[in-house]
């Protein structure tokens, strides 16, 4: 119903109103799970609005990858400049709303000392509540799989399967899923 990152498209802020209303009449979607946009935090907020009123947020998340420009440019990313990722952190948290902040570790061109102004950065914008730290992934359509860019970057990446197991859970009983 939407790109990948929420916000991006003009009509996704009156889906997001439409799905919160539908919430408040019906009690449906019970939950949602959405990444924001990274370049218009009006929208950003707009969305969360809604869905804090429908009781559909419970954190608000905000998606950097990394605060450092060159490891960016690495990556091919671009964030919400800080002046409205510090005014979005603001309004979330003056509305009592959790944030927590998605963040990539081992990008080309990362090191220690980024790392650690990675976070200090966001505390000094006043965002302390949660740091979520995900291994920077090798996805077979991502710029990063080109050969030239592994080469340059020099990532090897063996093939492996990757067994993922799903479980359905009958009336909440955890049992049932061990004994599957």
């Amino acid at each position: 119903w939407t790109d990948g990152n929420l916000g991006i498209m003009e009509r996704d802020v009156m889906l997001a109103e439409h799905f919160a209303d539908n919430k408040k009449k019906y009690g449906f979607p019970v939950s949602i799970y959405y990444n924001c946009n990274k370049n218009d935090w009006k929208a950003n907020m707009q969305i969360a609005d809604h869905f804090r009123s429908a009781g559909l947020l419970t954190k608000y998340v905000i998606a950097l990858q990394h605060t450092d420009e060159e490891v960016l440019h690495n990556i091919g990313r671009v964030n919400l400049p800080v002046h409205q990722q510090k005014l979005l952190a603001d309004h979330m948290l003056s509305h009592d709303i959790s944030i927590y902040v998605q963040l990539i570790l081992g990008c080309p061109g990362d090191s220690f000392d980024k790392w650690l102004h990675a976070y200090c950065s966001l505390m000094e914008q006043g965002i302390h509540g949660e740091y979520r730290a995900y291994p920077f992934g090798l996805f077979p359509s991502s710029a990063a799989a080109d050969p030239e860019y592994m080469a340059r970057w020099e990532i090897y990446a063996p093939y492996r399967v990757n067994y993922v197991p799903f479980y359905t859970l009958k009336k909440n009983d955890i049992s049932y899923a061990l004994r599957s």
